[in-house]
């Protein structure tokens, strides 16, 4: 049987793929098109279309959490749809990333998928894939399984997936990729209203164009933490990371070389937390 380098191939009856080190008969780990990967649209194989280019969809759900904020050590159900009308057989794989693109959390397969792993950027990327044959149903598949949230708050974390809807030609020729991503906070983040009267903490302007300014007091030495990301969960910059003793504090920081959009506040301040969403004009 012809094997294909891909993430998802299709075949009847039997799906080939080659993992990062070696065949596997169901799945390919690292092209979820989370950084540093490509999707198998772009990266030599299923790359007859453009991803997301023909009138199919991939979409994440979590019903068990609320607006997409995550409970430290929480166990939730995740499903992930593939779906375009004609199309008879289906794949995926997905990934867990914190900020700096490291394994969040504990990903556990369910009906229909497993575990397989591939080296990128110098992290074993754990990924959920389907099993053989296991999205051969019409029109859509849901592949659920679980992920369980870290031990403790670690910031924005960001699921990453990539599908194939499949046309069962038996070549990777003329399958259509689709990939997307989710953003997910802590839980236990408040707005800022809220954390002003627990620490003293004023973030200005926003919208902001040139230099942001964050000014905070703090009641006792301890770590201080102020991080911008962006709506991936990549961390854009440090603006402060260190033991600072009791006292007032500012931070001046030069944004004008961001690109203009939506941002994430992280602050963690006297051991209160908070996102919030900060716009560079």
């Amino acid at each position: 049987m012809k094997k294909i380098y891909s993430l998802l191939f299709l075949a009847v009856p039997v799906w080939v793929f080659l993992t990062s080190s070696d065949d596997n008969s169901a799945g390919k780990a690292g092209n979820t098109g989370s950084p540093g990967e490509q999707t198998c649209s772009t990266a030599g194989c299923h790359s007859t279309f453009p991803s997301n280019s023909q009138g199919g969809s991939i979409t994440i759900s979590a019903p068990g959490m609320t607006d997409w904020q995550y409970v430290p050590g929480q166990t939730y159900t995740i499903s992930v749809t593939v779906a375009e009308q004609g199309r008879g057989l289906f794949g995926l794989g997905f990934e867990a990333l914190t900020s700096s693109n490291d394994n969040a959390g504990t990903l556990t397969p369910g009906a229909g998928t497993h575990i397989l792993t591939r080296l990128v950027q110098g992290v074993n990327r754990i990924n959920i894939t389907h099993l053989d044959n296991a999205g051969l149903t019409q029109d859509a598949h849901t592949f659920t399984f679980t992920w369980t949230a870290p031990a403790t708050d670690i910031g924005p974390i960001t699921f990453y997936t990539a599908g194939n809807a499949a046309n069962n030609n038996n070549t990777a020729s003329g399958d259509h990729i689709y990939n997307t991503s989710q953003v997910i906070t802590p839980a236990t983040t408040i707005g800022l209203n809220e954390l002003s009267n627990r620490v003293d903490i004023n973030v200005y302007p926003n919208p902001v164009v040139d230099q942001l300014r964050v000014d905070y007091s703090t009641k006792k030495e301890g770590r201080v933490q102020v991080i911008l990301f962006d709506t991936m969960g990549r961390r854009v910059m440090t603006l402060a990371d260190q033991t600072l003793p009791a006292g007032d504090h500012n931070i001046a920081a030069d944004v004008s070389g961001l690109s203009r959009g939506q941002y994430i506040l992280h602050a963690m301040i006297d051991g209160e937390v908070l996102n919030t969403a900060l716009v560079q004009k």
